[in-house]
């Protein structure tokens, strides 16, 4: 990947008003946990083109059922950022904002499933969930949701205390492997 970066940084010198290279280097600095820089990035992206092209990924290993290729934007990727950093507010306004532009996006549906679920929203993250699966029913990470959904209220019904936000885990695991990205401007 860190030959990537330099492909990405030497693009952003030469096209300093170009988009594409700061979303590029905002998707490989996600991957690699660095979240501060890759948010600023991503939203440098925005700043300079509000609908930069979306970005296809290939998932595969746990987070598939099989493989398959998934659509990703750059308020997909920020929004997973603030889930990661405990800011699901502000990830579910790029969520929303998201499917504003692209209605049908699975990634955003299920970033908003898994927002909605740290904060306990049991009506809302199912809702989601289901979206994200009627629109890319291979994402492991979307059945995972549902399933945690559905204990989440047993537990509620049963009177059993679900964990803290501060205490939640396996909210969001990590990001999909990533083989094979489609950077098109």
């Amino acid at each position: 990947m860190s030959h990537s970066i330099v492909i990405f940084q030497t693009a952003l010198k030469e096209q300093p008003n170009k988009s594409e290279a700061r979303k590029g280097l905002g998707y490989i600095l996600a991957k690699l946990g660095k979240l501060d820089p890759a948010a600023e990035y991503l939203n440098q992206s925005l700043a300079i083109n509000p609908d930069p092209k979306p970005v296809t990924e290939e998932v595969t290993e746990n987070d598939a059922i099989s493989p398959y290729s998934m659509t990703t934007t750059t308020r997909t990727t920020l929004g997973n950022i603030m889930l990661k950093q405990n800011n699901p507010f502000e990830a579910i306004t790029s969520f929303q904002r998201e499917l504003e532009l692209r209605p049908y996006l699975a990634a955003a549906r299920d970033g908003l499933g898994w927002a909605y679920l740290k904060l306990n929203r049991l009506t809302e993250s199912p809702t989601a969930f289901k979206a994200a699966v009627k629109y890319q029913p291979l994402n492991n990470l979307s059945h995972k949701g549902l399933r945690e959904v559905k204990q989440r209220i047993a537990n509620k019904n049963m009177g059993i205390s679900t964990p803290s936000q501060q205490e939640e885990s396996i909210l969001k695991p990590e990001p999909a492997k990533l083989i094979r990205t489609d950077f098109v401007e």
